[in-house]
């Protein structure tokens, strides 16, 4: 049987008498230890047996999550407060106890992803659905509770970098990315790496993929700096130009593009003229990126808009629609926001 069937035959099973469906979970999740598939019905079984717990023992369990949570959480500032303060080593024995927690819940098999189950700590449904839109991933997507697996991590290789240990950092930030590779700060941090160590081919390429989950100006611009840095390194310089024109067109104010500029026309005695949009979207489609916001990114942005609207979820309604409108100045999109009303009343 497949595991959908299994489960199902077990799920007809459940009488709705918490103390006996209780015992008839343990039965059952003793029945299948051996299966092979009895990593995915026993964590399924673990699942049903929460929801049928009292509301008091749920609660207890849920007071402890939450707590534990809170003390990753107050580590996690503590080590960026030291940070601030110049601290260095006190931060990094910080953030190494909270490594340390991860790699412990994790070796143990804790949130392993399975043949049903992927574990990811996304933030929030753009980033989900735009994972899910990008892999066409078939199965559930879960988190794992609370806890900040991808934050710790991003923070962990960013401050390695501080002490110029880069292939740690790297290791590190390959692991932020395991947890979350749907967010596009932590994907930045990670490439940069490859760049500090001159691999530039392979900072192409993640810089290339990270245009998918770009969903703010400020990143989709720097997507274009780092393709831009990229054609530099290959002295393709009206490639370089274009890119970083492009980049002006989301964060106009950026004096890293505006220097490297300069610094093209420095480079070729100012023999390099700026691109036309024509050269641009053929360098564009030639390397493989959009000119603009990634379709995806649009698509979901919208869709997502979409759906809180109709929902009465007005606020959330705006954001989506607002993520849309700020990578594309569409005037029909900002219509649609200022005809949203203000309250969420349903």
């Amino acid at each position: 049987m497949s595991f959908e069937e299994i489960m199902q035959e077990i799920t007809s099973g459940l009488t709705g008498d918490s103390e006996k469906d209780l015992a008839y979970l343990k039965e059952q999740a003793e029945k299948y230890k051996d299966h092979e598939m009895s990593k995915e019905i026993l964590r399924a079984c673990g699942r049903l047996m929460y929801e049928h717990l009292p509301d008091d023992k749920k609660a207890d369990i849920g007071q402890y999550i939450n707590n534990d949570v809170e003390s990753w959480y107050s580590i996690l500032e503590e080590a960026r407060f030291n940070h601030f303060q110049n601290n260095k080593e006190k931060a990094l024995a910080l953030i190494e106890s909270l490594v340390k927690r991860i790699e412990d819940m994790t070796d143990s098999g804790m949130f392993a992803n399975d043949a049903v189950s992927e574990y990811y700590c996304f933030n929030g449904p753009m980033e989900t659905t735009l994972y899910f839109v990008n892999t066409g991933v078939q199965k559930t997507l879960r988190a794992p509770d609370r806890f900040p697996f991808a934050t710790v991590y991003l923070f962990y290789g960013s401050l390695l970098i501080d002490f110029d240990r880069i292939d740690d950092a790297q290791a590190a930030l390959k692991k932020a990315v395991r947890w979350n590779p749907a967010n596009a700060e932590i994907s930045f941090e990670y490439a940069e790496t490859y760049k500090m160590k001159g691999e530039f081919e392979d900072y192409f390429k993640l810089s290339l993929d990270i245009f998918k989950y770009a969903y703010t100006p400020q990143d989709l611009a720097r997507c274009y700096r780092n393709i831009g840095f990229y054609f530099i390194e290959k002295k393709l310089w009206q490639e370089a130009m274009g890119c970083y024109i492009l980049s002006l067109q989301f964060e106009g104010d950026s004096k890293n593009a505006q220097s490297e500029l300069y610094y093209i026309n420095q480079m070729t005695n100012g023999k390099v003229k700026e691109p036309s949009i024509d050269f641009i979207k053929a360098t564009a489609e030639k390397y493989g990126f959009p000119v603009g916001a990634d379709n995806n990114v649009l698509g979901v942005a919208f869709t997502l808009g979409k759906e809180f609207a109709e929902q009465n979820n007005f606020a959330g309604a705006k954001h989506f629609f607002g993520i849309v409108y700020e990578l594309t100045n569409d005037e029909d999109i900002k219509n649609m926001i200022t005809a949203l009303p203000d309250s969420n009343d349903k």
